[in-house]
């Protein structure tokens, strides 16, 4: 009886170490995956020794490749995560680990247009199939004039109309802050400005912009003698009417088509509306009003001009 009962406890201390070292095995594979959780417990502070609520982050690897434009896979690129840095080896691949998610990411590297803030990927899930993109910068040189008279202290920035980020998903448009001013003979220059669609922008007080045309600019693309040219502007006034009725359209949104951030004006009580120290040439102009179909109409605006129109808005579809 007494053997027997020795070999049935030896059996179960056996089995409690069994037990245990397979438990710190689970927990090492665990620690050693791609994603592990931190569990924070917290309470309300008048019962200590009784937490009402676990909480918990999920923290997780996020791994890929960098590549140039174009997609051949490019080393030597630091990707930002969150806080911490990684840095992509020989073969273009990188890892970040144990990262807090949703996380942003960013990607540099010398030589290399600085990313805008506004191309930056962000991830909300685990992934290790990233393809993260690093653009070879482009150069915009050029003068910025008012009249026959170099600009001096002009500011000049730059509306991106289309563009990719970092992860290759198109970008809505977006302007940058002020990127020079013009010397004392109006010459300004741009240099690394990230790829894409962009239109140049000079302004200065008192004066109306100065636009470029719209410059498609690739990869390492540069372009020289771009001439700016500020005035006093013209004005376009007018009124907005809905084509139902005839009745004034209070509210009513009229801005330059096509560039963001330009100036607009909105209808009073009456309709009317005023827009000033436009940049001379030939705009198209959105109009735009709650419940009503937004129009589009082409105005030639002259220095110190004041063209006048008269907008007509159908109502919206199912609510005329």
């Amino acid at each position: 009886m007494t053997n027997q009962r020795l070999r049935w406890l030896t059996f179960v201390l056996v089995s409690i170490l069994g037990a245990a070292a397979a438990l710190v095995m689970w927990d090492l594979d665990a620690n050693q995956g791609q994603s592990t959780r931190s569990f924070a417990i917290t309470n309300r502070g008048d019962n200590a020794e009784k937490p009402d609520k676990i909480g918990v982050v999920v923290t997780a690897a996020i791994a890929g490749v960098t590549t140039i434009h174009g997609g051949a896979l490019q080393p030597d690129v630091s990707v930002h995560c969150g806080d911490s840095v990684a840095r992509s080896d020989a073969s273009g691949r990188f890892a970040c680990l144990a990262t807090p998610l949703p996380t942003a990411l960013r990607a540099t590297a010398p030589g290399f247009a600085t990313p805008p803030p506004e191309a930056t990927a962000y991830l909300t899930a685990p992934t290790t199939s990233l393809r993260l993109q690093v653009r070879r910068g482009v150069q915009v040189v050029g003068q910025v004039v008012d009249g026959t008279t170099a600009a001096n202290g002009a500011e000049i920035h730059v509306e991106w109309l289309r563009a990719e980020g970092i992860d290759g998903r198109t970008l809505p448009p977006f302007s940058s802050a002020t990127l020079a001013t013009t010397d004392a003979h109006g010459r300004f220059a741009l240099r690394g400005l990230w790829p894409g669609r962009i239109r140049v922008h000079a302004s200065a007080t008192g004066r109306s912009p100065g636009l470029s045309e719209i410059l498609d600019l690739n990869d390492a693309a540069e372009r020289t003698g771009l001439l700016l040219q500020l005035g006093p502007g013209g004005t376009l006034s007018g009124t907005v009417r809905s084509r139902q009725g005839g009745g004034a359209l209070v509210g009513a949104r009229i801005a330059l088509a096509d560039v963001h951030g330009g100036p607009e004006a909105l209808s009073d009580d009456e309709g009317h509306f005023r827009l000033e120290r436009l940049p001379r040439g030939e705009w198209a102009f959105i109009v735009s009003a709650t419940g009503h179909v937004p129009a589009r109409a082409t105005v030639m605006i002259v220095d110190h001009g004041a063209p006048s129109r008269l907008f007509e808005l159908d109502p919206a579809p199912g609510l005329g």
